[in-house]
């Protein structure tokens, strides 16, 4: 039986799809007891019509400020990850049994952080003078389809108190804090105008990215001020960008949001392949069916 912490929020439902084409191109069959209505385009695990890329291209450049990323990985499931058909062609190594998946290797390929991620990420001031941050936001948002051909779910329980979340399922995510429940709070900026850095100064931040119904793939831009000069710079997940989606489980709050079609959409969506970590750690084959019917929520 899979459990779910969310910083105190309640998990929710796994979800499959219905008669849809994943990122690579494969037909992803829907459950037989689930009639899905046509829809329009929604974020809400979106299978046709994407990826929609962003309008406007955001640029780096900045050189005062140098980020960089340590890590990154599943919020509180440190090794769960979902892949498109696309991503478990480049990987297929990654369904094996005989040992654990290798994150790195997985983001490298393709990957997704199921259900919301963590970055660590590491700023430091490249000049004498004194350097004030005062945006960070996601920014080249790609509208990912949701990535259905596997759940890889090995992590582990638990995970640090981030500083920073994202809601990427919004419009614009923009910077928030952390309530004191877990949940998304005020403004950060708001709170606190800006992260100051004194000359040659380093420290790092963990960002966190939520994702309810949506996949996405996507950048992050610091926007800083020094010596008078206005400058941003770009951070990415190494060599690509990052990418975070829903685990197909809701948790109640989101739940609540949703509309009876959206519910009806995602009820019916379903992995084509499901590995979970047995007991000591030693990989399982589920049934897509049986992890589909552990989700409270939906």
């Amino acid at each position: 039986m899979r459990t779910r912490f969310r910083h105190g929020a309640a998990c929710a439902a796994v979800l499959m799809a219905a008669g849809c084409a994943t990122p690579g191109g494969t037909a992803v069959v829907p459950s037989a007891s689930a009639e899905v209505p046509e829809q329009t385009f929604s974020k809400v695990a979106p299978t046709a019509d994407c990826p929609r890329k962003p309008a406007a291209v955001e640029a780096g450049g900045g050189t005062a400020l140098r980020a960089t990323t340590l890590s990154y990985a599943a919020r509180n499931f440190d090794a769960d990850v979902v892949l498109s058909d696309e991503g478990l062609a480049a990987m297929p190594g990654a369904l094996t049994t005989e040992k654990l998946i290798d994150l790195d290797e997985a983001f490298l390929h393709g990957a997704f952080a199921a259900g919301g991620a963590y970055a660590l990420v590491s700023l430091e001031n490249t000049t004498g003078a004194n350097l004030s941050v005062y945006d960070v936001r996601p920014v080249n948002i790609v509208v990912e389809c949701v990535p259905l051909a596997a759940m890889v779910s090995y992590g582990n329980e638990g995970g640090d108190q981030s500083q920073i979340v994202f809601n990427m399922d919004a419009d614009s995510p923009m910077p928030h804090l952390l309530d004191d429940s877990g949940g998304i709070g005020g403004p950060y900026f708001e709170e606190y105008p800006a992260i100051e850095f004194e000359g040659h100064g380093k420290e790092s931040f963990l960002l966190y990215f939520i994702s309810e119904f949506g996949a996405y793939s996507f950048e992050v831009l610091i926007s800083y001020e020094t010596g008078g000069r206005k400058e941003q710079v770009l951070v990415r997940n190494g060599f690509v960008p990052f990418r975070v989606a829903t685990d197909l489980c809701p948790d109640g709050e989101a739940r609540m949001s949703m509309t009876d079609r959206e519910v009806e959409h995602m009820r019916a969506l379903r992995y084509g392949e499901v590995r979970q970590r047995g007991r000591q750690w030693v990989p399982e084959v589920v049934d897509p069916d049986d992890w589909a019917r552990q989700c409270p929520t939906l």
